[in-house]
């Protein structure tokens, strides 16, 4: 008997993994064709129609897999317009481009949002670009209703953005890049638009990032220092395994990049005063306090190459660098605080 309930539990367990594998293959892209093509969702169109227009026009591969899909997503909100799709494409990925409604008729503004710059910078560069007042942008940027439909939306993003002593929730989440948008396009579609690309960046780093023994909110974080201190992709990833170190020794990251940002001041707005480097916040990795602690949140808005380098540090000795910014924008490590202070005064002598 217990070999027949054996059986029929292996079978079972083999129907299943099957089943899955089915549905993961149907939902697989229909060819490698790189072509795109125009594909139109007509205002009002149900969700039903859509899918049926989808494998009509061979751009997915089964249309009951993608309705599952679409329902296993609840937030998912198909846009009216036209769409260039491709039959590379995986049901996953064009049902997020149909949620984004980046529709190419409607593309009208194209706007430039530089990595390793502040929230506040982007704030002025969609006031700039499409006449909405800063005072607008930010109030959808701080509405908590907005911000819990991010956390429920993406898998990234958690309540660690809704932390009191966090300046502006959503920095770091908005991705540099180059953008294409309607001149019409709200406050919302725009910032939609830039978290949606940054969870498309994600996607294959997602299983390092859920096996880390960091959040990812910490890992934004380390990364947005890591970005304003080093520009090549070997300092970055030499300067995020000296974070590391210091953070596994209980040592302050003593970033004074994070101190700028804490008192909120412009990186070329001069020294530092001594009442900025005891400045009472959670930002401040200089304090005492935040020895072996990560800034409560990103200072800036980093790109893909810093999230990969806290991702895949680079091991080293050294245990302190200076970044000399203000000349030839080189960094100088030491393995000792005595080595790390000589270079310094060096290069400020000079």
């Amino acid at each position: 008997m217990k070999k027949i309930v054996l059986i029929i539990t292996t079978l079972f367990l083999s129907l299943g993994l099957l089943g899955i594998a089915l549905f993961l293959f149907l939902l697989s892209p229909v060819n490698k064709d790189t072509k795109t093509s125009n594909f139109e969702v007509k205002q009002g169109s149900s969700t039903r129609l859509v899918i049926s227009n989808l494998k009509a026009e061979k751009l997915i591969k089964n249309e009951l897999a993608a309705l599952i899909y679409f329902k296993l997503h609840p937030n998912y909100n198909i846009k009216a317009g036209t769409f260039e799709l491709s039959a590379s494409y995986s049901t996953k990925k064009i049902l997020n481009l149909l949620d984004a409604g980046n529709t190419i008729e409607k593309a009208g503004i194209t706007v430039t949002f530089v990595e390793g710059k502040r929230l506040t910078y982007y704030v002025d560069v969609i006031s700039n670009k499409f006449g909405y007042s800063e005072e607008a942008i930010m109030a959808v940027l701080s509405d908590q209703t907005y911000l819990n439909e991010l956390i429920a939306k993406y898998w990234f993003i958690t309540d660690e953005i809704l932390n009191e002593a966090i300046y502006y929730p959503l920095e770091g989440y908005l991705y540099p890049e180059t953008y294409n948008f309607a001149k019409d396009s709200s406050i919302k579609t725009i910032i939609n638009k830039l978290i949606y690309t940054l969870s498309v960046k994600l996607e294959p780093y997602k299983t390092a990032i859920e096996s880390s023994d960091l959040t990812f909110h910490e890992i934004l974080s380390l990364a947005s220092d890591v970005e304003v201190e080093g520009g090549s992709e070997t300092d970055r990833k030499l300067i995020a395994g000296i974070f590391l170190k210091r953070l596994d020794l209980g040592m302050n990251l003593g970033s004074d990049v994070t101190t700028y940002y804490a008192v909120k001041k412009d990186l070329n707005s001069g020294e530092l005063w001594a009442k900025d480097l005891i400045f009472n916040s959670l930002y401040n990795t200089r304090l005492d306090s935040m020895a072996g602690k990560i800034n409560v949140g990103p200072i800036c808005n980093p790109s893909i190459m810093s999230i990969k380098a806290v991702l895949e540090p680079t091991t080293s000795d050294y245990l302190y660098f200076y970044a000399d910014i203000d000349h030839d924008f080189k960094v100088y490590y030491s393995k000792t605080y005595t080595e790390h202070v000589n270079i310094i005064s060096e290069l400020r002598n000079k």
